[in-house]
């Protein structure tokens, strides 16, 4: 079931970045693909980028989000990504790795962060 108070949430998103004051319209868009596993719908929330200089398993972006399908706060779960490219600049396009926790009954995951502590990545998030 949608959650009406959100809904209403998402549209002023929506309005505000798609009036002619937003900067995405103004220039220096940079459009990001992450792709969704299917179950996910197209709407994710919360993302966590982090660079680890030097790499992780070949890869120095990394990104965490929570997916927030039809409004259904009990689907939100925590996903992890790679990015598609190294450098100083972030990449524009990831590459989806694992889900690091899967949904509830009742309550949610939400907030994901990501922490190096210089041998291993930690993803942190909040759970209700």
């Amino acid at each position: 079931m949608m959650d009406r108070y959100y809904f209403g949430k998402k549209l002023q998103w929506w309005a505000r970045e798609h009036s002619y004051l937003s900067a995405n319209i103004t220039g220096g868009e940079r459009v990001l693909d992450i792709p969704l596993p299917e179950q996910y719908g197209d709407w994710a929330v919360h993302p966590c980028v982090r660079r680890i200089e030097g790499g992780l398993g070949g890869h120095e972006w990394w990104l965490a989000l929570s997916p927030y399908p039809d409004f259904d706060s009990t689907r939100e779960s925590i996903l992890l990504y790679r990015g598609d490219a190294n450098g100083d600049v972030p990449p524009t396009g990831w590459v989806f790795v694992r889900e690091i926790c899967g949904r509830h009954a009742q309550g949610f995951n939400s907030d994901p962060n990501l922490y190096w502590d210089g041998r291993e990545l930690w993803v942190v998030w909040r759970e209700c």
